[in-house]
C-alpha cells in the first residue's frame, strides 16, 4: 500500500487499499526492520567438489587437461589441501582465476580469497612407462566429490587394467581407442595397457598354495582342501585338480566357477573346474573330499591333491580327529612338521602339523579306538563321636579322551547307610562291597559327586580304622583324609599303615571356630553353623574339631589305626538376671549361658531361691526332667554363700550337650503395697560349676521411680555392656560380678500419672455475616489436635440451627447428638496422624431475625454468639470476621475479643524523624502487635463444602488468646452520623466567629485547648464517634485559617519599617517551597524528612519572630481588636492612627 500519499490514495475514486492492522504491522516490519537469520555453520570450510580429467599420449607422455571445481563455506582467505604426497606428475599451465595456487612439501594446496565457488584450469603431464610388456602410467589426482577421467591411446585392440579397480569403458574412435571410468574420492592410480594377441602368445604361469585340513571322524577322513592359485602370464579357460582314487568329491566352490566334472585318469581321477572366463592372477578354490575308514585299528594316507600343469605346488596339512580315536601321523621324506591348532568344532582336537615344498606329500595316519583317561582326586572327612562315625568323601574326576559310562569304587567295610549326594536313587547302587554310580550319559571333562556313610561306635575309646576308597579303572586317584574328632575325646595315630601324615591346611577344610563368646549373637564365634568349604564343599560340625590329616594315592594295602581317650567336660556359665519392676509385680528372668568344653553333659545342678520355689517356671524343649527332691553333698552347700536360703534342683537335659546352649526360667510376684519398701534381689546359682559369672540389668515402668538401691559384691556397668539377651532400651542399671554372694535391694515407688486434655483446639475461627434485618448466618471452623477423644460436643446458641453437614478432616458426616441432649456430636478421627497435626471441623449454623424483613433502626446494638465446646477445655487461639451491612457505622464492639485496628497519631511522624534525631543509650525495641495469620482449610478439601457464608459488606477482625467470646456491636445510621458530624463542625466554626474581636491571648487558649481536646478524643472514642471528633478538629482549623487570613496584611503593614526583616522571611519561605518541590520529585524519603524538619523549624521561628514583633509596635493590648477590625477601617489613615 502506498502509505506515503495516503490521502492521495483515499481520495482517488475509491482506489484505496484497506488492510486489517495487524498485517499492516506485519508488513510494516518486513519493510523497516532488520531481518536477523541465525547462520549455520557448515561441517567443514570448504570441499574439492568435481573434477574432470581429458588425456591424450603424446609419444611418451600423457598430456591432462583437468578442470577442478573447489568451493569455499568460509569468509577470508582459505587454504584448501589439492595433493598430497609425493606425485610423478607435472604442473604445467594453471588458470586459477582469483584463487591461489601454492606448491609446499607435502603438495599442492589452493588459496581461497572469500566464501564461493572457483574454477581451476590445469595441465599436468605423466611418464609414460613399459614394463614386462606393457605401457602404463600412475596419476595421483585430486580427491574430489565426483571426478571423471577419459583418456585416448592411439591404435586399436588394448587391453586395459585400472588399479585400484574401477568400473572403466574403452571403445574404439577411429583409429584411436577412448579409455574413460569414474575416479571417485581415490586419488592415486595405475593404468596399464597392451595388446590383447600380446597376452595370449605367453604361457601361462601357475604357483599353487595348499591348505590341507584332514579330519579324522566317526566312519569317515574329511579332507577339505583350500588351493590358491597365482596365475602369471597369461590366463587359463580352466583348470584340472587331481584326485587319489576312492576319495568322493562333496564339494567345490571358487569366484567365478561355471561348472566342474570329475572323471577318472587311470590309478586316479582328474578333476576339470571352468570359470565363467579365464582366470588370471588369483584364484581361490575351495574343494572338500571325504572316503570311509578302514576296519580299526588300521591306516589311511591323506589324498594328494594337484594341479595339472602347475609350476609350484607346496602347502600345509593339518590332521585334527575325534576324542574317542587315537590318530598317529606318519610323515614321508621332504615333509616338516609344525605346530597345528585345533578346529573351529569343539569336538575335534588337533593332531599335528607338516608342511611340503612339492608333490608327492605322502602323510600316513595310524588310527584306533581311545581309551578313557581318568584321574580322581577325593578329599575325605572323617568325623569320630563318642557313640557314633560320619564318613563323607568328595569325588573330583577329571575325564579326558574318551567319555565313561559308570564308575566303580571299592568301599571300605563296617559302614552302613551308604548315600552317593547329588544323584538320584536309581543311578548308583552298592553291590557287596563295590560302589556301582551310573551316570545319565557319556561324560567327558569334569565330574564330581559327595559319598556318605555312617557307622556306630562301641565306646568312647573303641580304635578306628581309617577308611580307604579306590576308584577302580582310573589312571590316577589322589587321596587326602582329615579326622575330626568330638573335643571330649583325645586322637592319637596307633598305626599309620601306608597312610602319609599330611598338614590339615591342605585339605581345604576350614576347623571350627573359637567357641567362646556370646550364645546369644554377640561376637563371632557363637552357636557357630557349619561351615562350607567352597574348594571341597564338605563341612565341620558343630563341637568337632579338624585333628589329622593323611594322604595316599591309589591303592593301599594296609590302612592306618586311630585311638581314642575320654576327656572330662568342664561347664562355665554366665547367669543373665533380668530385673522387671511393673506396676503390679516384680518379674525376675533369668538365662543361663553354658559354656561346656571339652566333653558332653547331660545334667547339672541348679540352686533357686527357697522363698520362690513353687512359683519359679522353668519350662524349656531342651529339659528331659528336674528332680526337685535333689540332695546337694555337704562340699556343694559349702561352696556355695548362704546354701541354707537355696533349693537344689538336678536338672536332666534330653541328650549330652556341648559347647554353647542356654536355658531360661523365671518368676513374678507381686509389689508390696506399701510404696517405698525395699524389694529384695533373687539369685540362682549352678553349683559345681567350673567358672559361674553373672550380669543383671533392672528396667522399670514409667509409672514406678526407684529411688534408691544397695549392692553387695556388684559391680555397676554401662548398659551397652549387657549381653543382648537382657540388653533392651530403657535399662536403668546394669550390674555385673564374679562372686555368688550378691546382694540388691531396690526402693521403688509409684508415681501417679496428671491428667492432660484429651483434645486441644488450636485455633477457633469464627466467620459471620450479618443482613441488614439482623439474621446471622456463622461459620466455625475448630482446628482440633485429638489425643484419644472420640466426640466433639459442641453446644450451638440458642434459637441456632445448621444449615450444612459437618466437614471433618476433608470428610462430610452428618450431624448427630447425644440422647436427652442438644448438643452437636462430631466424630473425630483416631490414630497415630490425628495427635501429630490439627484437624478442621468446620460447621454453619444460622440465627433468624428478631424482626424478619425489617431493617435496622437508626441505632442500637446486636450480639453474635459462638458456640461452646463441652468437652474441651483449652482454646488456645480465637479469630472472628464479621461481615457488617453497609450503610451502618459501628461505633464499638463488647467483647473479650480485641479488634484489629490501624494505628494512627505520632506513630509515622517519629518513624520519618527517628534517624534524624540524635538520642543516648539503648532505645527499647517497639513491640509487635501483628498476628500470625490463622491455618486455613486448602481449596482441593473446600470443593466438598454444600455452604458457604457469604462475604460481603463491611469487614471487621478481632482475637483473643483463648476461647471465642460473644460479640456485642454498638450500630448508628450513616445519615444519624452525616448529622453529629454537621453539628459539630457548625457550633466550632460559629464559636470561633464569635472570638473574631477577642484577645489574641483568649484565641490561642481557644485553639490549643480545642485541638488538644479533639487530638486526644479521636484516640480515645471509637473509629465511628472518631469521625465526629475529626468534624470539630476541620472547623477549628477553618476558624484558625479565618483569623489567619483576617491578621496578616495587619501583620505586614506593621513589618514595613523593617523592610531587610520581611525580604528574608520572604526569602527563607521561598528557598523552603523550592525545597520542598525538589525533594518530592526526587522522592527520597530521608530528603523529604530533612524539607520538613527545616520547614517546621524555620516556620516556627518565623512565626515567634513575627508575635514577637508585631506585640513590639502595638505596645497595648489592642492587637488583636486591630486585627479583627481592621477589614471594617474606612481608610489607610484610620488604620495607621488605631494602630500609633
Amino acid at each position: 500500500m502506498p502509505y506515503e500519499d495516503l490521502e492521495k490514495v483515499f481520495n482517488d475514486g475509491g482506489k484505496g487499499v484497506f488492510l486489517p492492522y495487524k498485517e499492516f504491522l506485519e508488513l510494516w516490519g518486513e519493510l523497516n526492520l532488520k531481518r536477523v537469520t541465525e547462520e549455520v555453520k557448515p561441517p567443514q570450510d570448504g570441499v574439492v567438489s568435481r573434477a574432470e580429467y581429458r588425456a591424450r599420449r603424446d609419444g611418451e607422455t600423457l598430456v591432462i587437461d583437468a578442470v577442478v571445481t573447489v568451493e569455499s563455506f568460509k569468509k577470508g582467505w582459505l587454504s584448501l589441501p589439492l595433493t598430497r604426497g609425493n606425485t610423478p606428475m607435472g604442473l604445467a599451465e594453471a588458470d586459477t582465476g582469483e584463487a591461489i595456487l601454492k606448491a609446499g612439501a607435502e603438495g599442492y594446496d589452493v588459496l581461497l580469497p572469500d566464501k564461493g565457488r572457483y574454477e581451476l584450469k590445469l595441465k599436468m603431464y605423466a611418464a609414460v612407462k613399459r614394463v614386462a610388456g606393457k605401457q602404463g602410467v600412475t596419476l595421483v589426482l585430486p580427491k574430489a566429490t565426483v571426478s571423471r577421467f577419459d583418456m585416448l591411446v592411439p591404435g586399436n585392440g588394448w587391453a586395459f587394467e585400472v588399479n585400484p579397480a574401477a568400473a572403466y569403458t574403452a571403445r574404439e574412435e577411429g583409429a584411436d581407442t577412448q579409455l574413460a571410468f569414474f575416479v571417485g574420492s581415490g586419488g592415486k592410480f595405475d593404468i596399464h595397457w597392451q595388446k590383447r594377441d600380446a597376452e595370449t602368445a605367453l604361457a601361462p604361469l601357475i604357483l599353487v598354495s595348499n591348505q590341507i585340513k584332514a579330519e579324522v571322524q566317526a566312519g569317515s577322513l574329511v579332507t577339505k582342501s583350500e588351493l590358491d592359485l597365482r596365475i602369471l602370464r597369461a590366463a587359463v579357460p580352466n583348470v584340472v585338480l587331481t584326485v587319489p582314487a576312492g576319495q568322493q568329491v562333496m564339494s567345490v566352490a571358487g569366484a567365478g566357477l561355471k561348472d566342474w566334472n570329475l572323471e577318472t585318469a587311470g590309478e586316479g581321477q582328474r578333476l576339470t573346474l571352468t570359470p565363467n572366463e579365464p582366470v588370471k592372477d588369483a584364484w581361490k578354490i575351495n574343494l572338500v573330499l571325504e572316503a570311509a575308514l578302514p576296519n580299526l585299528p588300521g591306516e589311511l594316507v591323506v589324498p594328494e591333491i594337484g594341479v595339472e600343469g602347475a609350476a609350484q605346488q607346496r602347502g600345509e596339512i593339518g590332521v585334527l580327529a575325534e576324542g574317542h580315536l587315537d590318530v598317529t601321523p606318519k610323515a614321508a621324506e621332504g615333509m616338516v612338521q609344525q605346530t597345528q591348532t585345533g578346529g573351529e568344532e569343539s569336538a575335534l582336537t588337533a593332531v599335528g602339523g607338516y608342511r611340503f615344498l612339492k608333490l608327492p606329500a605322502k602323510l600316513t595316519l595310524s588310527v584306533a579306538e581311545a581309551k578313557a583317561q581318568v584321574d580322581v582326586d577325593s578329599v575325605t572327612l572323617l568325623t569320630v563321636n563318642r557313640e557314633s562315625m560320619k564318613l563323607e568323601s568328595r569325588f573330583q574326576y577329571a575325564i579326558r579322551r574318551v567319555g565313561i559310562f559308570e564308575s566303580r569304587m571299592n568301599l571300605p567295610s563296617g559302614w552302613s547307610g551308604w548315600e552317593v549326594m547329588g544323584m538320584k536313587a536309581d543311578r548308583w547302587a552298592v553291590e557287596g562291597s563295590t560302589l556301582v554310580v551310573k551316570f545319565d550319559k557319556q561324560m567327558l571333562g569334569e565330574v564330581a559327586f559327595t559319598l556318605r556313610a555312617q557307622a556306630v561306635r562301641g565306646g568312647a575309646t573303641e580304635e578306628v580304622a581309617v577308611p580307604v576308597l579306590v576308584p577302580l579303572e582310573v589312571t590316577r586317584h589322589d587321596a587326602k583324609v582329615g579326622v575330626a574328632v568330638q573335643t571330649s575325646l583325645e586322637v592319637s595315630t596307633k598305626l599309620l599303615g601306608d597312610l602319609r601324615q599330611d598338614d590339615v591346611s591342605s585339605l581345604d577344610i576350614a576347623a571350627p571356630r573359637s567357641m567362646n563368646g556370646d550364645p546369644f549373637g554377640g561376637p563371632p564365634g557363637l552357636i557357630p553353623s557349619p561351615q562350607k568349604v567352597e574348594a571341597s564343599g564338605l563341612s565341620v560340625s558343630t563341637g568337632t574339631e579338624l585333628t589329622l590329616a593323611f594322604r595316599y594315592r591309589d591303592e593301599i594295602k594296609t590302612a592306618g589305626t586311630l585311638g581314642f581317650k575320654a576327656r572330662e567336660p568342664q561347664v562355665n556359665v554366665e547367669v543373665l538376671t533380668l530385673v522387671e519392676a511393673r506396676e503390679q509385680s516384680l518379674r525376675h528372668s533369668w538365662t543361663l549361658a553354658f559354656d561346656v568344653a571339652y566333653a558332653g553333659t547331660d545334667r547339672f545342678v541348679l540352686a533357686v531361691p527357697k522363698s520362690v520355689e513353687g512359683d519359679i517356671r522353668f519350662v524349656d524343649p531342651g529339659v528331659k526332667e528336674i528332680d526337685k527332691n535333689y540332695q546337694a553333698s555337704e562340699a556343694m552347700k559349702k561352696e556355695l554363700p548362704g546354701a541354707e536360703g537355696f533349693a537344689f534342683w538336678e536338672v536332666i537335659l534330653r541328650s549330652e550337650r556341648m559347647n554353647q546352649f542356654s536355658l531360661s526360667l523365671s518368676v513374678e510376684k507381686p509389689l508390696p503395697a506399701e510404696s517405698g519398701k525395699a524389694l529384695e534381689f533373687l539369685a540362682v546359682h549352678v553349683p559345681g560349676s567350673f567358672q559361674e559369672t553373672a550380669q543383671v540389668a533392672v528396667v522399670k515402668e514409667d509409672a514406678l521411680e526407684i529411688r534408691d538401691y544397695k549392692v553387695e559384691n556388684l559391680e555397676e556397668i554401662d548398659p551397652a555392656e549387657l549381653h543382648r539377651q537382657i540388653s533392651r532400651p530403657g535399662v536403668l542399671l546394669a550390674f555385673k560380678s564374679r562372686s555368688q554372694a550378691v546382694k540388691l535391694a531396690l526402693e521403688v515407688t509409684r508415681n501417679a500419672y496428671i491428667a492432660v486434655p484429651q483434645a486441644v483446639v488450636t485455633h477457633a475461627i469464627l466467620t459471620s455475616a450479618v443482613a441488614t434485618d439482623g439474621a446471622q448466618t456463622t461459620e466455625m471452623i475448630y482446628w482440633v489436635r485429638n489425643n484419644a477423644q472420640q466426640f466433639l460436643a459442641v453446644e450451638l446458641p440458642k434459637g441456632a440451627r445448621l444449615v450444612s453437614d459437618v466437614f471433618v478432616d476433608g470428610t462430610t458426616q452428618q450431624p448427630m447428638k447425644r440422647e436427652g441432649s442438644d448438643d452437636l456430636l462430631v466424630r473425630l478421627p483416631a490414630g497415630a496422624g490425628s495427635t501429630s497435626r490439627s484437624l478442621p471441623v468446620r460447621l454453619v449454623y444460622e440465627m433468624p431475625s428478631v424482626k424478619p424483613g425489617e431493617k435496622m433502626g437508626m441505632s442500637g446494638t446486636f450480639t453474635i454468639l459462638p458456640p461452646k465446646l463441652a468437652n474441651v477445655g483449652v482454646v488456645m487461639e480465637s479469630h472472628a470476621q464479621l461481615f457488617l451491612p453497609e450503610r451502618q457505622d459501628y461505633t464499638g464492639f463488647e467483647s473479650a475479643m480485641t479488634q484489629s485496628l490501624r494505628d494512627r497519631g505520632w506513630g509515622r511522624v517519629r518513624r520519618v524523624l527517628d534517624s534524624l534525631i540524635p538520642s543516648f543509650g539503648p532505645q527499647l525495641i517497639q513491640p509487635s502487635d501483628a498476628w500470625q495469620p490463622a491455618p486455613a482449610i486448602s481449596e482441593q478439601q473446600k470443593a466438598a463444602f454444600d455452604f458457604r457464608v457469604p462475604t460481603q459488606g463491611q469487614d471487621f477482625k478481632l482475637h483473643r488468646l483463648g476461647a471465642p467470646d460473644a460479640i456485642e456491636v454498638g450500630f448508628r445510621s450513616r445519615k444519624l452520623s452525616y448529622f453529629y458530624e454537621g453539628v459539630m463542625f457548625l457550633v466550632v466554626l460559629l464559636s470561633g466567629v464569635a472570638l473574631i474581636k477577642s484577645p489574641l491571648q483568649r484565641k490561642v487558649v481557644f485553639v490549643c485547648v480545642g485541638g488538644v481536646v479533639a487530638v486526644l478524643l479521636t484516640g480515645m472514642v471509637g473509629a465511628a464517634n472518631g469521625a465526629v471528633v475529626q468534624a470539630g478538629l476541620l472547623g477549628l482549623l477553618a476558624v484558625t485559617g479565618l483569623w489567619l487570613a483576617l491578621g496578616v496584611p495587619v501583620m505586614f503593614r506593621a513589618l514595613a519599617g523593617s523592610g531587610m526583616a520581611a525580604v528574608v522571611v520572604t526569602g527563607g519561605f521561598l528557598f523552603l517551597g523550592l525545597a520542598w518541590m525538589i525533594a518530592l520529585a526526587s522522592r527520597e524519603p530521608s530528603l523529604v524528612g530533612i524539607v520538613g524538619v527545616l520547614t517546621l523549624l524555620m516556620g516556627g521561628l518565623a512565626f515567634l519572630w513575627l508575635l514577637v514583633r508585631w506585640s513590639r509596635s502595638s505596645r497595648t493590648q489592642a492587637a488583636g481588636v486591630v486585627v479583627a477590625s481592621a477589614p471594617m477601617v474606612e481608610s489607610k489613615e484610620e488604620a495607621s492612627k488605631e494602630v500609633k
